[in-house]
Order: C-alpha cells, then sequence, then structure tokens
C-alpha cells in the first residue's frame, strides 16, 4: 500500500527472567508505517459516537500523515509546511467539527496488515490522544478474519478513557486465562497493581501502572516514551519508560538491533503461563491504534459522570463530542516508531 506523503500537517510460575534473543524483522519507522498498516473504516465495534475514514480521507482531511520531529500541538493545529525531515506518524481526530452527522466525529483506526504470533514490539510514542470523550489505545488484537472476539485474543498495551493519567494494560481472552494467583504475594512478577484476575470478556485482566507520566498531559509534556511487549508462551509482559526516565536501556534508547528485555528489570505487568495457556488463547494478532471516541467505556453514562473534570464540561459523552470541535487539538498520535523483534 502506498500513502502519498507530506510534511507538517496543519493539524506522526513466577516469570523467570527473559533470556531469548532478538533480532528486528519489521520497522515500522517513518515513511515505512502506512506500507504496514490499513486504514480500518467500518463501523466502530465499540459502539462509538465516531467515524473511522479511509487512508484516502485521511490523507485528503490530514488527519493522517507525516509531521517533523519535535513538533507541537500548536503546530498541528495550525496551517503551512515545514523543511525538517517529516518523520513522525501522525493519527488524529477531526478539531474543527461541530455537530458531526451520525455516526460521529471522523477519526483514524490503522492495524498492521501483517499478523503476529510471539514477539518483542516496541512502541516509541512521543504523543498520545488526551482529553474528555476519548479512548486511545495502542494494543494487539487477533485477526477478525480469522477469530470472533475474545477469541484469539486481545492484548492491550496503553489504553485509558477521558481525563485519566495512568496507562491501563490488560489481557480479553475466552474463557480459562487468568492472571496468576501470585500477584498478592511480594514475589509477584510486575509492579502494577491487579484490577481483575479473570481474562475472559469484555471485563477482562487489567493492571494498573500508577508510575508518574505514563498516559494523558504529563506523558506528551514529557515527548512521550516507550512501551515494550514481550510474548511468549511462558509470558505476556509490558514495560514502559518515560522519555526522561534516567533508566531506559541502552538498547532501548540506541534502537538497537538485539534488545535484551531480562535487563530491563520488573515490567509493568505480567501474565503467566501457570494460569494462563498464552498459546491456546493468544494467536495471528495485528497491531492496531486508534482513538476512539466514547463507546462501550468512555461513553458509560457511570464511567463519564465518575470522572469530576468530564462530568462538569457535559451531561454526557456524546453531548461533549458533538458539540466542542476545536476541544481535541491534543487527540492524536505522534509515533516516532514501532518495532517488531522475533527470537532466534
Amino acid at each position: 500500500m502506498r500513502f502519498s506523503t507530506w510534511t507538517a500537517l496543519v493539524a506522526l510460575s513466577i516469570v523467570s527472567s527473559s533470556s531469548a534473543n532478538y533480532n528486528l524483522t519489521d520497522d515500522y519507522t517513518g515513511n515505512a508505517f502506512f506500507n504496514g498498516f490499513d486504514f480500518f473504516h467500518d463501523k466502530d465495534p465499540t459502539n462509538g459516537f465516531v467515524k473511522y475514514v479511509s487512508m484516502d480521507d485521511a490523507n485528503s482531511t490530514k488527519l493522517a500523515g507525516y509531521v517533523p520531529s519535535p513538533f507541537s500541538a500548536s503546530r498541528v493545529a495550525g496551517n503551512g509546511s515545514s523543511s525538517q525531515n517529516p518523520n513522525l506518524v501522525f493519527l488524529g481526530v477531526d478539531a474543527t467539527t461541530n455537530n458531526p452527522p451520525a455516526p460521529g466525529r471522523q477519526s483514524t483506526r490503522v492495524t498492521s496488515t501483517k499478523t503476529y504470533n510471539k514477539g518483542l514490539f516496541i512502541f516509541d510514542i512521543q504523543h498520545a490522544p488526551t482529553g474528555c470523550g476519548v479512548w486511545p489505545a495502542a494494543w494487539l488484537l487477533a485477526d477478525t478474519s480469522k477469530y470472533t472476539w475474545p477469541a484469539g485474543g486481545e492484548i492491550d498495551i496503553m489504553e485509558q478513557v477521558n481525563a485519566a493519567t495512568t496507562n491501563q494494560m490488560t489481557l480479553h481472552t475466552s474463557q480459562g486465562c487468568n492472571l496468576s494467583n501470585n500477584t498478592s504475594s511480594s514475589q509477584k512478577p510486575f509492579s502494577g497493581t491487579t484490577l481483575a484476575t479473570d481474562c475472559q470478556g469484555n471485563m477482562g485482566c487489567g493492571i494498573s501502572d500508577n508510575t508518574p507520566g505514563n498516559f494523558g498531559p504529563a506523558f506528551n509534556a514529557a515527548g512521550g516514551g516507550i512501551y515494550a511487549m514481550e510474548w511468549t508462551s511462558q509470558a505476556i509482559k509490558v514495560w514502559f519508560f518515560g522519555r526522561n526516565d534516567t533508566q531506559i536501556p541502552s538498547d532501548l534508547a540506541s534502537t538497537s538491533s538485539q534488545p535484551n528485555p531480562s535487563q530491563w528489570g520488573t515490567p509493568k505487568a505480567a501474565w503467566t503461563s501457570d494460569a494462563c495457556n498464552i498459546d491456546d488463547h493468544f494467536k495471528d494478532m495485528q497491531i492496531i491504534f486508534n482513538t476512539a471516541l466514547c463507546g462501550d467505556w468512555a461513553g458509560q453514562q457511570q464511567i463519564w459522570q465518575q470522572d469530576a473534570t468530564c462530568a462538569a464540561k457535559a451531561s454526557s459523552c456524546q453531548a461533549y463530542v458533538a458539540g466542542n470541535g476545536d476541544e481535541f487539538s491534543e487527540a492524536y498520535w505522534a509515533i516516532r516508531s514501532v518495532r517488531v523483534y522475533q527470537a532466534v
């Protein structure tokens, strides 16, 4: 697939230590990104007030493309061009229209053309969508042409809704996969907080991370950070390193061709094979970046009312998203790189 480019948008058991050696197999950096991803433009599966646009529409409306690094939200919202090299991937939301017709405000969702069975996935994100009514996610989902959700599995690496400022990582599976009972122990294999232990269905088995700056405005103000997910038969693990973190591993900071997760310390989240047969529950997965609006999570009236910041702005998620187009200038992804490694 070819995507026309332009410069600045007027809008880029207890887990044992990892021991695999990894080689880079897929590098979706800069101009290579849209050659490896398709635009999803069907009805939103999560019932949001959102219209996902096609590649052609995203390009013509400047909801997707390439932007220079570094850049600011004010530059995205302005107009003109830049002489800098376009090397960030931009995926945005319509930030001008008020009261868009059904099915809702225009947004973007892209899916990798390649499917994966295990691997090390490294997402270097400079800016992630924020704001009331927004439901952004960077995740993996089983190929929907082969599986009916939740069969085949879902791995949510970076996800939250509305004004939340801390990341939530979650697995969704068919029956029979759980978060290990060892998670209440001082020897638990991750540093995050358990939200639920049964991975089946909509709730999933989530783990929250209260590390400052891992989501929301603080994440963006710091220049983002790196999320890494390792998927093996033994475990699925997620790490986060902020842009200014003094503990960023050298093999991540240097985009090493052979990263070594065994040297990265305790992950923020880990689901182990002692409570879930990972090979049975996770298969043929694709990488997805999207920004939903309202929908089954962000749009729940109870969730909206529990968020004091957002509830003060409108009576419901849909009312807010429909009537406040200029509030979505921060609802965009700026992606430095997506790299996938396989064990050798």
